[in-house]
């Protein structure tokens, strides 16, 4: 008999890794093996991902190589075998496409007790907490997958969704001498198209209403500001280098993006971080670049590095930076996503905002608007469960 707890289940199919045929029922077990037969191929070698249809008229062999290795792992191969008469095998490969089908939620196919699970899990558990899932209809291919993290403002190195907060870039000029006066903080500015990961946040959980003022501090060449205006949010901003002649003034949010990181100099850090927050009545929205960011043909300088284009840059721990926040504003924070952190001084609001954190409010910005989520499957998935009309796998 099948067990229901194991694999994914999309529409009328089972997806199960490999290692997780073994505590399938009998009857799937053997349409595998039958499905194995029939294609002439060998899993561990040619496929290592199994669809099983709900009725086992069909069996669906899937490569994907980079499973372990790659957190959405791309599909190279495909083998789609009727198992009623008459009994066909369809074969397909993806290793010359642009635009490869990409796997999710691969902790699923895999047995609960796999060492790897709980890394998997972690992933998936981030990617619905920015919103990556809400649209079902972006995330099949490889392509439209990049770009929407890039949307939400982060970039996946690894195993880990990496806030993208400065320009990083290196110039084909030769390293600067690490001298003070030298450091060009403006030169991170990044130019974007879309809202920053906390400003992102901020819409997700509701703070950005129209019912609250915002300030950016630091708010380097605007796009966040532009945005904001659109939406109809009063909002000012304040930068060293874009925007000096600005007043920085009170705000319901103050929202210190990605600053933190470009400051070399420790003492004048933590007095943007205290003057950031004392212009805050209720939150401050802070966020820096994480530490696996790091490049290793940058030079090591103070606490952090020095890149070729004379920018300094720090690269904190969650950890880390969640203690220099307390060390220094004597205030708890709370991480909302990777390198995002809320720092309430209304207690009122925090306390609202840990009630209703778990069910997170719809997103009311127009750049960043999500569609309600709901778990059903991406094209892929729907695709591989329509073989039959399309002749594809």
């Amino acid at each position: 008999m099948s067990n229901p707890e194991i694999g994914k289940l999309v529409l009328s199919s089972r997806y199960v890794h490999i290692d997780a045929i073994n505590l399938l029922g009998v009857t799937e077990v053997q349409s595998i093996e039958n499905a194995e037969r029939l294609a002439h191929i060998m899993r561990d070698v040619d496929f290592n991902v199994v669809r099983i249809a709900k009725d086992y008229s069909s069996v669906s062999l899937l490569h994907y190589p980079a499973f372990f290795s790659q957190a959405f792992p791309e599909l190279a191969a495909s083998w789609r075998i009727e198992l009623t008469e008459p009994q066909q095998v369809r074969h397909r490969t993806y290793n010359n496409s642009l635009n490869p089908p990409i796997l999710h939620r691969k902790e699923l196919l895999l047995p609960a007790t796999h060492p790897d699970v709980p890394r998997f899990q972690a992933l998936t558990k981030i990617a619905e907490e920015l919103g990556l899932f809400d649209d079902p209809s972006r995330i099949g291919f490889r392509n439209q997958w990049e770009r929407l993290i890039s949307e939400k403002g982060y970039a996946l190195v690894d195993h880990e969704f990496m806030p993208i907060g400065n320009d990083v870039s290196e110039s084909s000029t030769t390293s600067r001498s690490p001298m003070a006066d030298e450091v060009q903080r403006h030169l991170t500015a990044l130019v974007r198209y879309g809202f920053s990961a906390p400003m992102q946040m901020l819409a997700k959980f509701g703070f950005l209403d129209g019912s609250r003022s915002v300030f950016d501090y630091g708010c380097g060449r605007g796009d966040d500001l532009r945005g904001l205006h659109e939406n109809g949010i009063e909002a000012h901003g304040w930068d060293p280098h874009f925007a000096s002649d600005q007043p920085k003034q009170p705000a319901n949010i103050v929202n210190l993006g990605f600053v933190l990181n470009v400051i070399e100099d420790l003492d004048e850090r933590i007095e943007a971080l205290q003057a950031a927050y004392s212009l805050a009545d209720e939150l401050l929205v802070v966020s820096v670049m994480l530490a696996n960011q790091i490049s290793g043909a940058w030079k090591p300088y103070r606490d952090g590095v020095l890149t070729t284009r004379g920018t300094f840059q720090k690269y904190y721990t969650p950890h880390e930076f969640k203690v220099f926040i307390q060390q220094n504003l004597n205030e708890e924070s709370i991480p909302v996503a990777p390198g995002v952190f809320f720092v309430f001084k209304d207690k009122d609001t925090e306390q609202k905002f840990l009630v209703s954190r778990s069910r997170s409010r719809s997103n009311l910005l127009r750049v960043a608007s999500q569609a309600q989520r709901i778990h059903k499957p991406n094209k892929t998935e729907r695709d591989q469960e329509n073989m039959q009309h399309t002749g594809s796998c």
